[in-house]
């Protein structure tokens, strides 16, 4: 009885083994034919894909450049807050020492 039981169980398993086998083929088959109307869709869609990556890329660099100076301009607001008051000293300093001065006259000469 048990060999019937093992036997039935052999066949089963081998049917399901070439089922496998002829549906992966089929696979196969069905996937080559499809392969060109595949590729005639992926093409253009590679195309736009690689434009839209250099634009991407191209306003990342901008991005980065406008980043920088943006950056850069911060940078010489903070050092640039924090001397104001030294800064408006000497700028007084300077507008009484060209005020107490006197205007110095330039003479043309006259050529003759």
């Amino acid at each position: 009885m048990w060999a019937l039981a093992i036997l039935a169980t052999m066949a089963l398993a081998g049917t399901f083994v070439i089922l496998a086998i002829a549906l992966l083929i089929m696979k196969v088959v069905i996937a080559l034919v499809v392969l060109p109307f595949r590729l005639l869709f992926w093409l253009p869609m590679l195309l736009a894909k690689l434009v839209v990556g250099l634009a991407g890329a191209v306003l990342a660099v901008a991005g980065l450049a406008a980043g920088g100076v943006l950056l850069a301009i911060a940078l010489v607001v903070a050092v640039l807050i924090p001397l104001l008051p030294l800064l408006l000293v000497g700028a007084a300093i300077w507008w009484i020492y060209r005020a107490s001065s006197g205007r110095r006259v330039v003479h043309s000469v006259a050529r003759s």
